[in-house]
């Protein structure tokens, strides 16, 4: 049976090798909860069940040289919950008038819708890259990475310069430094 906890350890140990956790930098890894004010007030009311619960991703980074960026990553065990299949329509705005208990079914049930619900109510105040994690092997993950800027009202699927996806975990919260690593994952997408 699929673990959710195997996911969030394998995303875990990525951000280790990526250094996230190295006490020389200044990035900021936190799990379901927040010290910063404006984050946790921006969560307080975005559980993904739709009630009024605070919302909770696995993972939420920053780094007080990039305050106005977060990023939140959201794990799912199984791959088959890696996505709806309305993302692209969640991507596109186009599921405004999706009835609230069919929305949080979504968001609560898939990575990807669930990292864009969390995204959507922090991108009030930041810009969020929101990524979505699932499976139960380094090699078996699937990796999707989302861009909601601050107070856009649609978020984007997160793309390299030359317009590839990204769909590996990132190295670097620097948005002008960003570094890109290549986590194997299940679908991956040619730069051509």
């Amino acid at each position: 049976m699929a673990n959710e906890r195997i996911t969030e350890n394998l995303v875990r140990d990525r951000l280790r090798d990526f250094g996230y956790y190295d006490p020389s930098n200044s990035i900021i890894v936190e799990e379901q909860k927040s010290s910063i004010e404006a984050i946790r007030k921006s969560l307080a009311s975005a559980s993904k069940t739709g009630g009024s619960g605070k919302g909770a991703p696995e993972f939420i980074i920053t780094d007080p040289t990039t305050r106005d960026f977060v990023t939140v990553i959201e794990c799912k065990a199984a791959v088959r919950d890696h996505s709806s299949p309305n993302i692209s329509d969640v991507l596109s705005a186009s599921l405004e008038n999706e009835d609230k208990e069919a929305a949080a079914k979504r968001s609560a049930r898939f990575a990807a819708d669930g990292a864009l619900h969390y995204a959507r109510a922090l991108s009030k105040d930041y810009n969020v890259v929101a990524v979505a994690v699932s499976g139960q092997t380094r090699n078996a993950l699937q990796v999707s990475t989302f861009l909601h800027s601050r107070n856009a009202p649609n978020p984007k699927q997160l793309m390299t310069k030359a317009g590839a996806v990204i769909n590996s975990l990132i190295r670097s919260l620097t948005i002008s430094n960003m570094q890109l690593m290549t986590l194997p994952c299940r679908r991956r997408v040619s730069q051509t």
